[in-house]
């Protein structure tokens, strides 16, 4: 939904912060109490000014209401995105976890080449 928004909307950016479910709850709790939010949300969407939007359906409400734009996404869409964001999260963590696998590391090499 942020891709969207910031491909049809020039002044957005979007930042997306990727947590592993074991760091969820503590990243939430830490964001939460930081800004005074009360209500935990998944996702957590916020304004770099720290001012709490909500989850996902008031996120789809503010963008309506902020730039008189649905974001109305087919539901196979939706289920190929969550894929795609689903293994791009695991991939993250395990290049937290483990680092570059060595075919990642010997690409690199040969791209410095």
């Amino acid at each position: 939904m942020g891709e969207f928004l910031e491909s049809n909307c020039p002044d957005v950016s979007v930042k997306t912060v990727i947590k592993d479910h074991s760091e969820w709850d503590e990243f939430v709790d830490s964001v939460c109490r930081s800004y005074g939010f009360e209500n935990k949300y998944h996702p957590l969407i916020y304004t770099i000014e720290g001012k709490i939007i909500g989850g996902a359906l008031e996120f789809k409400e503010h963008v309506k209401d902020r730039y008189d734009k649905m974001l109305t996404i087919p539901k196979e869409t939706q289920k190929a995105r969550a894929k795609l964001t689903n293994d791009d999260n695991d991939e993250a963590m395990r290049r937290k976890k483990d680092g570059d696998t060595l075919n990642e590391k010997i690409e690199e090499t040969l791209a410095k080449l």
